[in-house]
């Protein structure tokens, strides 16, 4: 946890240990309770709030599962590494407070941070 010098935070680091199919069970779960409220959202994009009229995802895809190239020496390993990133990625995208669903139950559930 970094905090400036005025006491607010600037950052702060969480390690959360889930498996692959957490995160498709997690965006199985959160593509449902989008197209339930809202059943235009099948495009999965909304205008962003800022008005400039740009489209943004709602929920940006999850890396694959298995890589066709993983087979190589060092390969898997390479894989998991960059597919770790990915979902990293994922997670931050997901958190931002401008995003419609950084503070749902199901994504609160999955950091473990539910208040319950």
């Amino acid at each position: 946890r970094e905090e400036g010098g005025d006491g607010r935070v600037v950052r702060e680091e969480w390690f959360i240990m889930r498996r692959f199919n957490d995160f498709v069970s997690l965006h199985k779960r959160l593509k449902s309770q989008l197209t339930e409220n809202n059943p235009k959202a099948k495009l999965m994009t909304a205008l962003e709030g800022s008005g400039s009229g740009e489209r943004i995802r709602l929920l940006p895809a999850l890396p694959p599962k298995k890589s066709l190239n993983a087979m190589g020496v060092g390969g898997g390993t390479r894989f998991l590494e960059q597919r770790g990133r990915k979902l990293g990625n994922y997670l931050r995208y997901l958190l931002n407070r401008r995003h419609v669903l950084w503070s749902s139950a199901e994504v609160l559930d999955f950091l473990c941070a539910s208040e319950g």
